[in-house]
């Protein structure tokens, strides 16, 4: 499925990442050199954005680097998140090599 950068929610761009560590982490089982993963630092630009539904529905919305606003009265917010990367209460590791499935 393609994402469409203007419209992916914070939660979103939360689960991309998460997925990305999860195949770095993958990538690292059996290797002999691995990482340890510590805090992550994700700086997002985003938009408050409401939606035109009858309900008052808000949605933090991140926005590609060059995205121009949608409307004259929307401001971007830059939000910095510090994740600590755990699975099942340990530390995670991850590899320098991303192993390619045979075709």
């Amino acid at each position: 499925k393609e994402i469409n950068m203007q419209e992916m929610g914070l939660a979103e761009a939360i689960a991309q990442l998460r997925k990305e560590i999860g195949t770095a982490a993958r990538a690292a089982k059996g290797e002999a050199l691995q990482f340890t993963l510590g805090p992550v630092e994700l700086e997002l630009q985003v938009e408050l954005v409401a939606s035109a539904t009858a309900k008052a529905d808000f949605k933090w919305v991140v926005i590609s680097a060059g995205a121009e606003a949608s409307g004259e009265r929307t401001r971007t917010h830059k939000v910095k998140l510090v994740l600590n990367p755990q699975s099942d209460g340990a530390p995670v590791l991850v590899s320098d090599v991303r192993k390619v499935p045979p075709e």
